[in-house]
């Protein structure tokens, strides 16, 4: 996945910087942008996202706009994102060998048949496929 790189970067770099939102640039497809963001809603992990049109946008590009997650103490909701698989090096993980990243209530975002699932998921529907990016 070429924009999950992207995408763990900026926003892991937004929450340092402890910023209320992020831009994400968009070059081709979005629909994997869109995945990945609302699974990363759903969990928690940011507030919200819209998709920002290029008349309304700082580029001219297409565009997600991300609000990020504090909790009551002004700290991230989430230790670290990060990316797993690389252009260079696909991480693939089978059915029976899913596991949760020990001591912390993170997550997985899985690319399997299913679409990008999480692996509290693909545990539940018994699949195995590419890890693209890793919360904590």
């Amino acid at each position: 996945m070429e924009y999950s790189s992207n995408i763990t970067t900026i926003i892991r770099n937004a929450g340092y910087a402890s910023k209320v939102m992020c831009y994400l640039p968009l070059g081709g497809n979005h629909t994997i942008v869109y995945s990945i963001l609302t699974i990363l809603r759903k969990n928690g992990m940011i507030a919200g996202f819209a998709h920002v049109y290029p008349e309304f946008s700082k580029s001219h590009k297409k565009t997600f706009v991300v609000y990020l997650a504090y909790d009551s103490s002004g700290k991230n909701i989430f230790n670290s994102i990060f990316c797993v698989s690389t252009g260079g090096r696909r991480v693939y993980i089978g059915s029976n060998s899913l596991w949760q990243p020990q001591g912390t209530t993170g997550f997985f975002i899985i690319s399997t048949v299913y679409g990008l699932i999480t692996d509290i998921e693909a545990r539940r529907y018994n699949v195995g496929g590419e890890i693209i990016i890793g919360v904590t």
